[in-house]
C-alpha cells in the first residue's frame, strides 16, 4: 500500500531508528511501555527492536509512573506542525491538515478495487466502502462514497448510477 518512493525512504529511517535503539539498549533504555498486561505476559518485549516505534520520540522518558526510562511514540503536535509547515512552503491556498490526509486516504479506500469487492451479498462500492469507512460518522462516509462514484475526470457524482 505504500507508494514506491516512499519504501527506500523508510528502510533508511528504520535504519536510522533501530541504530538509536541499539544506542538505547546499551544505556539501559531502550524500552517501550507496552498496553495492558504484555509485558507480564512478553517480559523481554519491551526491549525487542519488533516492540519498538517506527516514529519515536526524541527524547527518553524518565516518569516513574511508566517504570523504567522508556521512549515514547513520537508525539502528534510534531507531526502537525510539520505539515503546517510544509503547506506554508508548499505556498498552498486551501487548508489542509493531518485530518486531511485522513479523508485523501478514505477516499482512495473507498475508489479500490478492494472497497468494491466483498461477498455475494454486498454489492456495489456504497456497501465495500462502509466496510472500510475510517469514519464513526455515517454521514461522512455517504460523502466519501458518493465522491468515489465519479467517473475520471469528473468534478460531480454520476447520477445515472443512482
Amino acid at each position: 500500500m505504500l507508494p514506491v518512493a516512499v519504501k527506500k525512504r523508510l528502510a533508511a529511517h528504520l535504519l536510522t531508528v533501530k541504530r538509536q535503539h541499539e544506542g538505547d539498549l546499551t544505556r539501559g533504555e531502550g524500552r517501550v511501555v507496552l498496553p495492558f498486561a504484555l509485558d507480564r505476559k512478553y517480559p523481554g518485549a519491551p526491549t525487542e527492536w519488533g516492540w519498538q516505534f517506527v516514529f519515536p520520540a526524541s527524547r527518553i522518558c524518565r516518569d516513574p509512573k511508566w517504570g523504567p526510562p522508556s521512549r515514547f511514540h513520537l508525539h502528534e503536535s510534531v507531526v502537525q506542525k510539520a505539515v503546517t509547515q510544509a503547506v506554508r512552503r508548499a505556498g498552498l491556498t486551501k487548508h489542509a491538515s493531518c485530518h486531511t490526509f485522513r479523508h485523501s486516504f478514505a477516499t482512495a479506500l473507498l475508489e479500490s478495487p478492494a472497497a468494491r469487492a466483498g461477498p455475494p451479498q454486498q454489492r456495489g462500492p456504497a456497501q465495500g466502502g462502509r466496510r472500510l469507512s475510517v469514519h464513526r460518522d455515517r454521514a461522512v462516509t455517504a460523502i466519501l462514497s458518493r465522491r468515489s462514484l465519479r467517473p475520471a475526470g469528473s468534478s460531480r457524482p454520476d447520477r445515472s448510477q443512482h
